[in-house]
């Protein structure tokens, strides 16, 4: 199987979640974000920011400031396969262009507060050049026993969505054995240079575990031999990995 990006589908919000969740945005300001932004990115870029990007915050948490006229932004990484991309976003209310909007606010429709946005700094030419076509990551994966699939990767630190189809206390557990006897498996023939030792799984939800995995300098041949480690403990005593999502960020409960 060859690892796919996740495809949020047409108007899907999803590539904001992670900026989102960090600065407690609102549906309504999702909503008005993501039409704009997703507008000005295929207009200057020609790409489609739903398929295959996310948008997180920057190292200061995504901070949000105000300009003397009332006008927010935010900074942000713009996170796409193969690398990220330092930018900046900021909105206005259209009919009361003074007032503060935080992401915070509900923006209910009897105040008249429409919403526009837009990028700042945002690398239009680098885009179009490299992602105006169908995004999809920069090597393939052997065939697993599961699907595997990719959304916003960056090398070299991931963190592997596992959904299996089993539940109990000790499943945890059990996903962190494994995830280490996969680890070992790559260190034992490579001692000069070791994949970091895996986190602790965190549940989120229903048979759906988060495991942090740190490569540092190995490329995609250790990913594919962890996966493949993984693919020939799944019928033993470890519950049946179905599939696996592969990100550069954390998901926030």
């Amino acid at each position: 199987m060859i690892a796919t990006p996740v495809a949020s589908g047409a108007g899907s919000r999803d590539w904001l979640a992670p900026w989102a969740d960090a600065v407690g945005a609102s549906a309504a300001f999702v909503g008005a974000l993501d039409a704009a932004l997703a507008e000005e990115a295929a207009r200057l870029a020609g790409i489609d920011v739903r398929q295959g990007f996310a948008l997180l915050p920057d190292d200061a948490g995504g901070e949000i400031a105000f300009d003397p006229d009332g006008a927010g932004r935010s900074g942000a990484v713009l996170i796409a396969i193969a690398q990220g991309f330092e930018v900046a976003i900021a909105w206005r209310c259209a009919h009361h262009p003074g007032e503060r909007v935080a992401p915070s606010d509900p923006l209910p429709p009897a105040r008249g507060c429409r919403l526009t946005a837009s990028w700042i700094g945002l690398p239009a030419a680098e885009l179009r050049a490299q992602y105006s076509g169908p995004v999809a990551p920069p090597f393939r994966l052997s065939p697993r026993a599961f699907e595997v699939q990719t959304w916003a990767l960056v090398w070299p630190d991931l963190w592997f969505a596992v959904e299996v189809r089993a539940k109990g206390p000790d499943v945890g557990g059990l996903l962190k054995r494994a995830f280490d006897d996969a680890a070992a498996a790559w260190n034992d023939g490579h001692p000069e240079a070791p994949i970091g030792l895996p986190g602790d799984p965190r549940q989120l939800g229903a048979g759906t575990w988060e495991i942090f995995v740190p490569f540092g300098d190995h490329g995609p041949a250790a990913l594919d031999s962890l996966l493949a480690a993984l693919a020939g403990v799944v019928v033993g005593s470890v519950p049946r990995i179905f599939r696996v999502v592969l990100r550069s960020f954390p998901i926030r409960l």
